[in-house]
């Protein structure tokens, strides 16, 4: 079961479209991603959740509007081993942002899921010159 190329256009719009700015659907969405599980492992197997936060002042910017107490953050800085030696605020905002991202995205998992759901694998065969075929009408289309 793959995606057609009008499904799988359609699919990264509606990703685009959820807000989740920090995440390259276009380059982790691909024809034979057809769960949110399925999505969930590509995006993780290229560290695609990773948002790095560059420069002093937005590092601290994002902690204080997001962690003023650094808590959350400190929190996963010791979880992945840092010790207070090896951190500073970029690392932290890194961290933030990262675990942010993918909480944002795992909201999202319901509304994910409920779309591959919604996609109808059936109705659309490609034949070996690319055409789709339209089992319903009896049609071929070149999509």
């Amino acid at each position: 079961m793959t995606l057609s190329f009008k499904q799988l256009d359609a699919t990264i719009n509606f990703l685009n479209g959820l807000g989740l700015e920090h995440i390259d659907f276009e380059y982790h969405m691909n024809e034979d991603i057809t769960s949110v599980d399925e999505l969930l492992t590509a995006i993780d197997d290229n560290d695609g959740f990773t948002v790095e936060c560059i420069y002093y002042h937005n590092a601290m910017e994002y902690l204080i509007e997001n962690d003023a107490s650094l808590t959350e953050s400190m929190g996963i800085a010791t979880e992945m081993g840092f010790t207070t030696e090896s951190i500073n605020s970029e690392l932290l905002a890194t961290l933030l942002m990262t675990e942010n991202c993918r909480r944002d995205f795992y909201d999202a998992e319901g509304e994910i899921s409920g779309w591959f759901e919604g996609l109808d694998y059936e109705d659309e065969d490609e034949d070996e010159d690319g055409k789709t075929y339209d089992q319903h009408e009896g049609e071929t289309h070149g999509y």
